[in-house]
Parts: structure tokens; sequence; C-alpha cells
């Protein structure tokens, strides 16, 4: 079933009439030419819709033919897959690749020949080195660029990690409002690998140590993500200690550990180096605070400015659009690629026109846009 016979589906289903819709300003002839297959919808249209139906852009489209010709949450089950599913999806984005010359396959073949070649205990480095220099490139992660990193992790030495851990947390901005199960808990593995990678050794806890406790510290996300708090908790005990209160640390870790370890949360942080909390605490405590403190002759790690982060709230989808972009450094022949003229890209980049249903599916392909990405535009627009 179509995106757009999808919706009207969901309408009937709902009972909302099309008066209702007239209301929000989409006409009667402007919706049944949408749904009839014979004209498109602006992205504002398309948002009311949904808003009208209460639904999401991607309950809408997972339940359509359009799923497949989209990133939708590629990687869910990648730690799962035996050989030869790796293989077989490598094979089938590779086709897709030499079909459309678009990035996002080439770039998925790749991330499933490494699960492959990690399986078969075969060397992984040529498929390393060109995920990390793909998302180095860039300065801002999508949610599939996210979960490439998250697959990438174990995989990278702690300079290339921390490379790429600033892009990582600048780019969780974007997301604070919009927080899926799958998405925290890829925030929080990465953020463990980073605290853990931190203390490995008094050098490197000198140099990346506060960075890493200050980004933990500064986690936003659901109030009552349960998973959140016990990070945060664990980073600020770390930091009690780091400044040098060891009893008053212990104490507040020992009681930390209690509760963590009733409510079997461990099995939330396993990232290479740290199987539990108690693994952490020992590598942390190795360490006398005043060498875990920064010297004048160390090169702090910084992070990218705030700006570079993205809010999507009161921004036009063409400004979001020209944005994301100039972050990712896409270039205009990807979009072209992907179906969008190059008078509309420019028309809709400066706010010339207005993005469509059509552009949309296109413009997300060209820029590896999962379809959560255009949620959080249209939850928080």
């Amino acid at each position: 079933m179509l995106l757009r016979e999808k919706i009207n589906e969901i309408r009937q289903a709902k009972r909302v009439s099309i008066d209702r819709i007239t209301k929000t300003g989409i006409s009667k002839n402007k919706y049944y030419r949408f749904v009839s297959g014979e004209g498109s919808l602006s992205i504002g249209n398309l948002q009311k819709l949904i808003e009208l139906l209460t639904v999401s852009l991607s309950e809408v489209v997972a339940d359509s033919s359009e799923r497949d010709q989209l990133i939708f949450n590629e990687f869910g089950d990648y730690f799962t897959l035996d050989v030869a599913e790796y293989e077989q999806r490598a094979k089938n984005a590779a086709r897709r690749y030499m079909a459309t010359k678009l990035t996002a396959y080439y770039t998925i073949s790749t991330v499933y020949e490494l699960g492959a070649a990690h399986k078969k205990a075969e060397p992984t480095s040529d498929y390393v080195d060109d995920l990390y220099n793909g998302l180095k490139r860039q300065k801002f992660f999508t949610i599939f660029d996210l979960q490439v990193f998250r697959i990438l992790v174990p995989y990278l030495s702690v300079a290339r990690f921390f490379k790429l851990y600033p892009i990582f947390t600048t780019s969780l901005l974007t997301y604070e409002a919009y927080n899926p199960a799958d998405g925290i808990e890829l925030m929080i593995k990465i953020h463990a690998t980073a605290m853990t990678y931190a203390v490995s050794t008094a050098a490197r806890a000198r140099k990346y140590l506060d960075f890493v406790l200050t980004q933990v510290s500064n986690m936003r996300g659901r109030p009552f993500a349960g998973e959140f708090a016990i990070m945060k908790r664990l980073a600020n005990i770390s930091r009690l200690y780091v400044m040098g209160n060891v009893d008053a640390a212990q104490r507040a870790f020992d009681s930390f550990f209690g509760a963590a370890k009733r409510l079997d949360m461990d099995r939330l942080y396993a990232s290479p180096n740290m199987h539990t909390f108690n693994v952490y605490w020992k590598k942390l405590t190795s360490h006398a605070p005043e060498k875990l403190q920064p010297t004048s002759a160390d090169t702090v790690l910084v992070g990218l400015d705030e700006s570079a982060g993205i809010s999507f709230a009161d921004v036009p989808m063409g400004a979001a659009f020209e944005y994301i972009m100039k972050l990712k450094k896409l270039s205009v022949h990807e979009f072209e690629t992907a179906g969008m003229s190059h008078s509309k890209i420019y028309r809709v980049r400066k706010n010339l026109a207005e993005f469509d249903v059509n552009d949309l599916f296109a413009a997300m392909m060209a820029a590896r846009l999962d379809v959560r990405d255009v949620d959080v535009y249209l939850t928080t627009n």
C-alpha cells in the first residue's frame, strides 16, 4: 500500500471527515488529488494531516510501500544477524547503489560487509577505514549516521573514537525532544564507551575525562528514562572523585552500585573494556585524583560549536535542508541523482518553493535521513 493510500485508510478508520481536513487549510480537491496519485502535498500540509490523524510519519511509512525505498531503522537488528544475512543485505544494498549511485546504499552495503567479515574472522580494516572517513568528514550525524557510529565503535582506536565523539555529542542536541528507546540505548552505549576509554590510562583521562563527564552530565532526554538518570549519576560520582573527594565518592559509588546491581542496569553499558560499572570504577580509582586533572601541557578535547547542532524549532524545511547539506558536505549532484531537479533544489534551499512529499523522499535518500529524522522536524517545528 502506498503512503497516500495508507493515509486515506487511517483517515477512514479514524472516521475523520473531509470537512475536518478542509478546516486545516487543505482543500477537498487537493486532498483527493493527493490520495489518488494525481498530485502531491507540501510538507506543511502533510504535517497538518498527520497531526489531525494523530500519527507520526514513521508509523505511516512503516506500513507503506515506500518503506523499502527509504532508510527506516536500517540497522535495528544488525547485531543479531548471521553471516549469510549480512552478505545478502550487503549484496542487496550494493545492487541498489549500482542502480542509483546514492551514497546511502554504498554505506549500508559497507556496514553489512563489515559485519560479515567480522563473523568470518576476516580482515575488517578496509571497511572500518571507509566508514570512519565518511563520518569524519561530517559535522552533524543524523540517526542513520549515529547507527553507523554505534556499529563502528568496537573497531575504532581511542584516538579515532574521540575524533567522532564531539560530533556525536553535538548532534544529540537535535534529538533532545525525540528519544525513542533504541535511540536512548545507542546514546548510553556510546557515552559509556567514552567514559571507559577516558579512564583507560591516566594520560587519556587528563585529555578526555572532563569533557566526557560534562557531556554525560548534560544529557537530556525523557525525564522518566531511568537509563539517563543512572548514567548521569555515575558521571557525577566520577566528578566527585576527580575533584579529590575520595571517601565521599567511594561511599556514593557503593550506594549507586548496589542499586544498579539490583536493577540489573549493567546490561545497558556493555562496551569495549567496560562490562560492568565496577570495572569502570576500578579503572577510574586506579589513578590518584590529581593524576586525572588536566595540565597546561595537555591538548584538551574541545567540542564543536553548539551552533553546528541543528535545532528544528521554528526553522522552515528549506533552511533545515540547506543546513544539513552544509554540515554533511553534500553536493547538489547527490540530490539530482535522487530525483530532485537542480532548479527545485535551489528554490527549496532559498525557501522560494515548498518541499512536497516526493521531494522529501528524494532528499531523505540523498542526505541519508531516516524517517525518524523527519519526525523530529515535524514534532518540533
